[in-house]
């Protein structure tokens, strides 16, 4: 990957170029930085987070991702023909206090969005950032899809759900 001065990722990404993309989560690390990258590509961005947050020429929506009713709202404005989905309980320490939390925001929240995704017609190309914890020690290095998984914490073993849940709506859905 390479960067330039102001961090942003120029090279080794999606090819998307003028295309509605929703990012959820997008106040974080990440999610501001590929907002800026998408904006260089004359993408119309547009984001969801928790907490007010200011990115010029994007319009955020404060919600939260286990409101079901506030996600279809987004989905049923945006229209996004792209989605990349971050928002999660993402420090492991904060899933091992409070792994309810971890299974809520990680898999319910991935469950809600795509849900509303097919509840307003649409299956955008959706993007879900997993982890490398869900395979645990690695067997073998590089680590590569064909690895055993072996989720050794409350975090990892979220993200694997979430994983399964968006497989499970590729598979049954029909989703990109």
């Amino acid at each position: 990957v390479s960067w330039d001065d102001d961090g942003v990722w120029l090279k080794n990404i999606v090819k998307i170029k003028r295309m509605r993309v929703l990012i959820t989560g997008i106040g974080g690390f990440v999610g501001k930085h590929l907002a800026n990258l998408l904006l260089m590509k004359d993408c119309e961005v547009y984001g969801i987070s928790k907490d007010e947050t200011k990115i010029k020429n994007v319009t955020v929506f404060i919600a939260d991702m286990n409101n079901a009713s506030e996600i279809d709202e987004v989905i049923k404005n945006v229209k996004p023909q792209v989605i990349y989905h971050l928002a999660a309980v993402s420090s492991v320490e904060d899933c091992r206090l409070d792994p309810d939390l971890a299974q809520k925001v990680n898999v319910e929240g991935t469950r809600i969005l795509l849900s509303a995704c097919l509840q307003n017609g649409i299956k955008p190309t959706t993007i879900i950032t997993s982890t490398g914890h869900v395979y645990g020690v690695p067997k073998y290095i590089p680590l590569d899809e064909k690895h055993p998984v072996n989720p050794q914490s409350e975090y990892a073993r979220s993200k694997l759900m979430q994983e399964k849940v968006a497989l499970e709506f590729f598979k049954n859905h029909d989703f990109p």
